[in-house]
């Protein structure tokens, strides 16, 4: 959740009726990010990083290596070998599954999702919470995650879309003579979110046959959110 940007606007969107779940393991800016949200009664921070295992892993920022000082964006999960892994800003975090810590949610209608590359690795280990609540995700990727990131949506009904000029576009088939930017965030959503949205596409992922809703659910609840890997569960 970084610092609480996202997490404090959206906080107000979904109101007391909904509920936020702010992700942030990184102790000097979790300590920033609770009195940003001290304020935000419906917020929930959680303090650890998500991935596949329980248990302490070390988190590192090299940021200030470049510019002098710490991009507290840039936090990610120590990889064997990687440049700089040394002379970087190290920290110890919690890990938790998010399957586990998200298993026990009634609805969840929106993740926004931004961990430095390894968005692999959590969205698919929360993929039965995904696939129970089917909820729009707002994803960063780019490199070697992008292309399996829109492919595991996609098996899950889902179409990936980027905004451009107040618009969303396919990502896999954007209008002629449209390049996207290959680090551009992705927007996916299921079958039956589209109708949702109408107003805002320049046309739709022809693979995807929206509906309005799955049987039995309304589909027209709050659904915006934020935070760097946040969850919101909204109510009527």
């Amino acid at each position: 959740a970084n610092l609480g940007y996202y997490s404090r606007i959206v906080s107000g969107l979904v109101g007391g009726g909904g509920r936020v779940y702010a992700v942030e393991p990184v102790k000097p800016v979790l300590k920033v990010l609770a009195r940003n949200l001290r304020r935000c009664r419906n917020v929930e921070i959680l303090p650890y990083a998500l991935g596949t295992e329980n248990r302490t892993i070390t988190m590192v920022n090299d940021s200030a290596l470049a510019s002098g000082y710490l991009g507290t964006g840039q936090n990610r999960v120590a990889q064997e070998g990687e440049a700089n892994h040394e002379r970087a800003m190290r920290f110890e975090v919690e890990m938790r599954r998010g399957s586990e810590l998200f298993a026990g949610l009634e609805r969840l209608d929106f993740i926004k999702c931004d961990i430095e590359g390894y968005e692999g690795v959590v969205i698919t280990e929360m993929a039965p919470v995904i696939e129970k609540h089917l909820p729009m995700v707002l994803l960063e990727t780019g490199g070697a995650s992008r292309r399996p990131m829109i492919e595991f949506f996609r098996e899950l009904g889902y179409a990936g879309y980027v905004l451009h000029r107040d618009r969303l576009v396919s990502v896999v088939r954007p209008p002629a003579g449209l390049k996207i930017a290959p680090e551009k965030d992705i927007i996916f959503i299921p079958g039956h979110r589209h109708s949702e949205l109408d107003r805002y596409f320049c046309q739709r992922d022809a693979d995807v046959a929206p509906t309005t809703s799955r049987e039995g659910e309304d589909s027209t609840y709050t659904t915006r959110q934020g935070g760097a890997t946040d969850a919101t569960r909204s109510q009527k």
